[in-house]
């Protein structure tokens, strides 16, 4: 009997299996191209690149190199000036929207890397608790004379104010987030009467707000450039006319301002709460 029963059970155990891999045949001979295409795409799931058939996002538009030319030479003229010329608030406004056309999706970031390269916040801004920044109650632009000072310096620790530290490394200017170059002046030469020697003035796209970086030794960058965040855009210096006597201590100076009215903004709570960077790390 018990081999009876043996017997009935090999017998059902063949037949269920011939009809699985007769139904697998039969799904196969229906579609010949469905098991490579099974394999393929299996493959590409697991070696982490999408089939064949996943959409791509657009690539960002080109910038329009011409109306940055032209916003650069007016925020020049605006400094010159030294008055809130509505002419060249236009040309520097029409290089806000070039940048805004080519920037794509750019998120604001929920933390700013510090721009100055291996420094701690409560070290380097300089005031107590953001005192370094004073701003005229009514003021039109940044391009006005005014009293008092909307920006904040920050710091370095150099040695015998050299710009280096004791390592002889130098300070490099740090992207405070994604962003895009709105204008980069290089070429500042002792005798120069601009006060903010060489700098980068960045475009901070998701929150419409320009940072201004100036007496740097050095720029990197270049107009129409997209930055990401922490990325170098020059080297901390003492370029600029009131920056250059070794009374001043090195420092780099980061004014920020909206990108409608240009009037200035106090960017100490982010700068507070900003991130220590080292380039490469």
């Amino acid at each position: 009997m018990a081999r009876a029963r043996a017997l009935i059970s090999l017998v059902l155990g063949a037949a269920l299996g011939l009809s699985a891999s007769a139904a697998g045949q039969a799904d196969v001979g229906a579609n010949p191209d469905a098991g490579e295409q099974a394999d393929a795409t299996l493959q590409e799931t697991s070696s982490g690149q999408q089939p064949s058939n996943a959409s791509e996002a657009p690539a960002p538009a080109a910038c329009d190199l011409q109306a940055l030319q032209a916003a650069a030479e007016a925020d020049w003229r605006l400094r010159e000036k030294e008055w809130c010329d509505p002419e060249e608030l236009a040309l520097l406004s029409a290089g806000v929207a070039a940048l805004d056309a080519c920037a794509g999706n750019v998120k604001p970031a929920e933390r700013w890397v510090f721009p100055v390269a291996r420094s701690e916040p409560s070290k380097s801004i300089g005031g107590t608790n953001g005192s370094g920044y004073q701003r005229a109650r009514h003021l039109p632009c940044f391009a006005t004379k005014y009293p008092g000072h909307p920006a904040h310096d920050l710091f370095v620790g150099d040695v015998h104010p050299t710009g280096r530290d004791r390592d002889g490394k130098p300070f490099e200017a740090l992207a405070v987030e994604d962003g895009l170059v709105l204008v980069a002046r290089d070429g500042w030469q002792p005798g120069d009467p601009a006060k903010g020697g060489n700098y980068v003035l960045l475009y901070l796209p998701a929150r419409r707000w320009i940072a201004y970086y100036a007496h740097l030794e050095s720029v990197a960058v270049k107009a129409g450039e997209r930055i990401a965040a922490g990325q170098v855009l020059g080297i901390v210096g003492r370029t600029g006319k009131n920056a250059e006597p070794r009374r001043s201590p090195t420092h780099l100076h980061l004014g920020l301002w909206d990108a409608e009215h240009f009037r200035p903004i106090n960017s100490y709570p982010l700068l507070q709460a900003a991130r220590t960077a080292t380039p490469g790390e």
